[in-house]
């Protein structure tokens, strides 16, 4: 489990360093959410389908 906590924690500095671009060159929080929200889904779900069962 310990070995998945890397790719997560890449997945949310890279989400997050593009929210912090976008808001910086003007964006709204209000009005980049939603797609903010559909790209970090999408992210994650590709990284969950990358990383196998660990049980």
């Amino acid at each position: 489990m310990l070995l998945t906590v890397g790719p997560v924690v890449d997945v949310r500095r890279v989400l997050a360093q593009e929210n912090w671009r976008l808001v910086a060159a003007g964006g709204r929080a209000d009005d980049l959410a939603e797609e903010a929200t559909r790209v970090a889904e999408a992210a994650f779900d590709q990284l969950c389908q990358g990383v196998p069962r660990l049980a």
